[in-house]
């Protein structure tokens, strides 16, 4: 077994601390600091809010947001998209589909996937209990996951070109099917193969 790469253990210490950060956010918060779906729930009754702010649902939307590109390549200046997952409480004093978040919102968080794996993987995994996301909104924290550029729905640019890879991986993942049996030069001159980018 190969030993990990300085990168990848980076990208876990990264994800490792963001899951500490929002542990503790949720702790902090519940000492009293497009696409929908619902998941029902019940949560406990937040004595100091009163029953409007008891949160009695959850509501998942995911959606994108354009901007220009800044990207140091051809890419630059040219639209994009970002991929947003929105997972937020709903409130019992709530009444219809409200825009924006409530006043019983206890705090929002902005979470980013590491190297690996997409935000809606790592944040709000729908299986038994392992979704943070859902955990946070149940005690009434609003969270917004980002899925960087070449990820979810967000924009990919040149980064689906399979000569954009390095031939290492051209040679180890990419042969014979979709490269046949050569390698080619990347399209664009700027690498997307760490966490820097």
């Amino acid at each position: 077994m190969a030993p990990f790469a300085p990168n990848s253990i980076l990208s876990c210490l990264i994800a490792l601390g963001f899951v500490i950060v929002a542990a503790s956010c949720a702790d902090n918060a519940n000492k009293g600091a497009s696409f929908h779906s619902r998941s029902a729930l019940v949560s406990e009754d937040d004595g100091d809010q009163g029953n409007d702010c008891k949160v009695v649902d959850v509501e998942r939307s995911d959606y994108l947001i354009d901007f220009t590109s800044n990207l140091p390549s051809e890419s630059n200046g040219k639209p994009a998209s970002l991929d947003i997952h929105h997972v937020k409480p709903v409130f019992a004093g709530e009444t219809g589909n409200q825009q924006g978040h409530s006043d019983c919102t206890k705090a929002v968080a902005v979470m980013v996937h590491g190297r690996t794996v997409d935000i809606v993987t790592v944040t709000d995994l729908r299986f038994e209990d392992y979704s943070l996301a859902e955990a946070l909104a149940k005690r009434g924290i609003e969270s917004f996951g980002v899925n960087l550029l070449g990820w979810g729905l967000s924009s990919r640019f040149s980064m689906n070109d399979p000569c954009n890879t390095t031939r290492t991986d051209q040679d180890k993942f990419l042969k014979p099917n979709p490269l046949g049996l050569g390698n080619c030069p990347p399209s664009d001159p700027y690498v997307f193969s760490n966490i820097r980018t």
